[in-house]
């Protein structure tokens, strides 16, 4: 049995999910040992957390099914709100850069000393690709000689941000946003117009939750047809301009504000690309396209190839906790 909320954060990844429920069910009926690491690695928001709990609940739970989660028991319900005792979470603090010593260390002795002899420990490492080096070193010692029944889940965006030696030492499961076609069958249920539904899904890049916020949250909707509108205006208008327009729309006001920017700003880009090589028909944001040739011709490919890697650095600059308004100013700048 798989949740609404799991199946809307898993299409296109049924199989992963299955055969992550494949594995509790052996080895709740073989005694086979799962412990070790697991690597679930994807674009962002494409749901590697939501897998990850939904695979810890299938181990830990009560009145499991096939390895499935029966989502009623108690410790269903202690996982689903991240309060179980057999589990142990790794996150970046608040004002780091990186995911620390100190903090990798606590994980490690809480994750060894929850371990007991009839039930995993399931240890979850959010934005394991910003371990630092001392960090993504402590933890390779305990993978290289994992506790008995210990499970450590490294959720990464980015598989070749990870140490390779990390990776050599781990199972790796690739989590992909879902092909249009699926996502648009799943919102077509969902009573959506087929017009809306095309936008949303082109807009998401196939990722359902960003699609049905695309779809239900007019005031989200707008905020980035406005981000996207921006670059078109701003494209090739003087310098001072570009930063005088930025400084008013306050984009770069926090670190959320900044990488919504962001995000709009790559659905562009890669449209200025597709045009650029006569691909119109894959366009994304076809408000725009009557303006895309005219300004591919004027900025060229080369500058635009450039800022599709300038807009890649800015999400590690975000996440190295570069100020959001100089990581804004910086690619207006480069445009």
């Amino acid at each position: 049995m798989i949740s609404e909320a799991l199946k809307m954060n898993n299409l296109g990844n049924q199989a992963v999910v299955n055969q992550l429920a494949s594995l509790a069910h052996q080895s709740r009926l073989s005694g086979l040992n799962l412990s070790g690491s697991y690597i679930f690695s994807g674009p962002s928001a494409v749901g590697k957390k939501q897998t990850a709990m939904y695979w810890a609940q299938g181990l830990l739970c009560l009145s499991s099914r096939d390895g499935h989660p029966c989502l009623q028991c108690a410790s269903c319900h202690q996982l689903a709100i991240g309060n179980h005792p057999n589990l142990v979470t790794l996150d970046r603090e608040e004002d780091s850069k990186l995911v620390g010593i100190e903090p990798t260390r606590d994980f490690i002795s809480h994750l060894n000393r929850s371990v007991d002899s009839d039930s995993y420990c399931f240890g979850l490492i959010n934005e394991a690709s910003l371990l630092n080096e001392a960090s993504a070193n402590a933890l390779l010692k305990t993978l290289e000689e994992p506790s008995r029944r210990a499970i450590i889940v490294l959720l990464a965006d980015n598989l070749e941000a990870l140490p390779k030696t990390v990776v050599s030492r781990s199972q790796v499961f690739r989590l992909r946003p879902a092909s249009s076609k699926v996502l648009s069958e799943y919102l077509l249920e969902k009573s959506f117009e087929r017009s809306a539904i095309h936008e949303a899904v082109a807009i998401s890049g196939g990722r359902p939750a960003l699609a049905l916020d695309w779809l239900n949250n007019d005031k989200l909707r707008q905020s980035q047809l406005a981000r996207l509108d921006y670059l078109l205006q701003i494209a090739d208008q003087p310098l001072s301009d570009r930063l005088s327009a930025l400084d008013k729309l306050k984009y770069g006001a926090d670190s959320e504000s900044a990488t919504e920017t962001i995000d709009s700003w790559k659905i562009i880009a890669r449209d200025w690309l597709l045009v650029s090589a006569q691909a119109d028909d894959l366009v994304v944001y076809r408000r725009g396209l009557d303006s895309y040739n005219a300004l591919v011709s004027r900025l060229g490919r080369q500058r635009i190839l450039n800022f599709n890697r300038a807009l890649v650095e800015a999400d590690w600059q975000l996440k190295a906790n570069v100020s959001p308004k100089a990581v804004l100013e910086n690619l207006v700048i480069n445009l």
